[in-house]
């Protein structure tokens, strides 16, 4: 009656309880109760697995005199730390969370090491049928999870950016004190299947189609039709219309647009919303193009007409929106989504700062990236012509000479025999006179879009020894972006190179 505490003492060292067992007084009691008869049954939570433990016990008395009882010896089973995966979700088509059950609390294992750390291994991403480019570079998934305790013993492991219908594998692995102490069984998230029929609500202001017209499902490409085609479709089906321009440009501002191929064949841009996502095919010639170009290429129209820039009366023209995207993405970069329409031309909108992105870098790659920053300016004595400063390489300047005689196919050209760099800096070695040349593409050609401030290039690189031909480096496509000064500079600060 006059007990005030009792418990136990715990090591796995006899000695520690036979001389200071107060030193050794456990912590991790559960289930502790004043004797209430002659028999009583504790548990002891956090001990490791297959250890020889010795145990003392005592109680304590109001007086707080400590009486010690005789040392019990026992061996703990086998340890297992994670017991079940308790539920598999996905919010949305590109995520997947898994919620793991410990049988022992993240606050004990603190408590018994400085630093305790979860971390997920053996991360593979089923891509059976979905490729995202960004995980061709990252085919662990390493940098798209989030790991966080919900409470003392529950787990929570979450991917983002996945594939939809993906299915990813990993393990969790728990460090303690920078050495790998428990390693889970294998466990499973699936992401969300894409839409195939029907309307997709992507928390915009209208719902979209989840594939094209004449489509049988989201993969295929649909009809072909010339605008008035597709505006006698829109008017024969009641249900449903052809995007507007506010429609496209709502749906650019406010949706992530990825590339993705399914089956590596299939290739389009998976248009991610704020609730679901629907699959934007590149359609053939996108593909014929990109076997050649390295980019992948798709248009679609509107709905609406726009009236010319020369004709008020002339509505011969709509709206489409155009997707491009590199087939290899080489950094984790959203390709770009343009709306497309014809504007004045002004050639100061093509001075200053502007992103490249070209395949040449892509190739003969001295920056670890396809893209740099590049400045540009008007020429001070030649007509629509612009000077790149340091074009692919700092120190080797070029022109590019625009013309906009047909608005409808504004053109730009790189005038021939210019030097872009040296050859040492991309080849490593020289097979000419240590010039690398550019010059505009006989391959294909080349345009530029007032209303978008970009262009893209078809150009020939080549080499001399004096003036002897040396051979063709190859054909390579370029585009050029141009930004705000403030984005330039935030491009700087993340390190793209300029």
């Amino acid at each position: 009656r006059d007990v005030a505490d009792w418990g136990v003492a715990v090591s796995v060292n006899r000695e520690n309880l036979e001389k200071r067992p107060e030193q050794w007084i456990s912590t991790l009691v559960t289930g502790k109760e004043l004797p209430v008869s002659n028999f009583n049954i504790l548990t002891l939570k956090g001990l490791y697995g297959k250890e020889t433990y010795y145990c003392r016990p005592y109680i304590q008395s109001q007086e707080g005199t400590m009486k010690w009882g005789g040392i019990a010896r026992f061996t703990t089973p086998e340890e297992v730390f994670f017991i079940s995966q308790k539920d598999s979700s996905s919010n949305s088509i590109m995520e997947g969370t898994a919620t793991i059950e410990t049988n022992a609390s993240s606050a004990v294992l603190e408590s018994r090491f400085q630093k305790v750390e979860a971390k997920l291994v053996d991360v593979s991403l089923d891509k059976s049928q979905f490729s995202l480019n960004y995980y061709e570079t990252e085919p662990s998934g390493v940098n798209h999870h989030s790991l966080k305790w919900l409470s003392e013993d529950m787990l929570q492991v979450s991917f983002t950016r996945l594939p939809p219908q993906a299915s990813v594998s990993f393990k969790v692995a728990i460090e303690c004190d920078g050495v790998q102490k428990y390693l889970s069984p294998t466990y499973l998230v699936t992401s969300r299947e894409l839409p195939e029929t029907g309307m997709v609500d992507l928390g915009l202001a209208v719902h979209w189609a989840a594939c094209n017209l004449g489509a049988s499902s989201p993969w295929d490409t649909g009809s072909y039709m010339t605008f008035d085609e597709a505006q006698s479709a829109d008017e024969a089906d009641g249900s449903w219309r052809l995007p507007n321009e506010r429609d496209i440009t709502q749906l650019t501002n406010r949706c992530q647009f990825i590339p993705v191929s399914l089956d590596n064949m299939r290739r389009g841009m998976l248009v991610v919303g704020f609730k679901n996502s629907i699959f934007l095919p590149y359609g053939d010639t996108g593909e014929d193009q990109a076997e050649s170009s390295g980019f992948h290429t798709g248009y679609y129209w509107t709905g609406d007409e726009y009236y010319s820039t020369t004709s008020p009366t002339d509505k011969s023209r709509a709206w489409s929106l155009r997707l491009y995207g590199m087939t290899e993405q080489v950094e984790n970069r959203v390709s770009r989504v343009e709306l497309m329409k014809s504007c004045p031309f002004d050639i100061n909108g093509f001075t200053g700062w502007c992103v490249l992105s070209s395949t040449f870098l892509q190739s003969f790659n001295p920056y670890g990236s396809y893209q740099r920053l590049v400045h540009t300016k008007l020429h001070p004595s030649k007509k629509n012509t612009i000077i790149c400063e340091n074009w692919m390489l700092s120190g080797y300047d070029i022109e590019m000479v625009f013309d906009d005689s047909d608005p409808l196919s504004p053109t730009v050209s790189v005038p021939e025999d210019q030097v872009m760099s040296d050859e040492g800096s991309f080849f490593g070695m020289t097979h000419g006179d240590d010039r690398i040349l550019v010059k505009s593409s006989q391959y294909a050609p080349s345009y530029f879009y007032p209303c978008g401030n970009y262009l893209y290039v078809w150009t020939t690189m080549y080499v001399r020894d004096l003036n002897t031909s040396i051979g063709n480096v190859g054909n390579f496509y370029t585009v050029m972006e141009w930004v705000s000064d403030e984005e330039a500079q935030r491009l700087m600060r993340e390190g793209m190179a300029h």
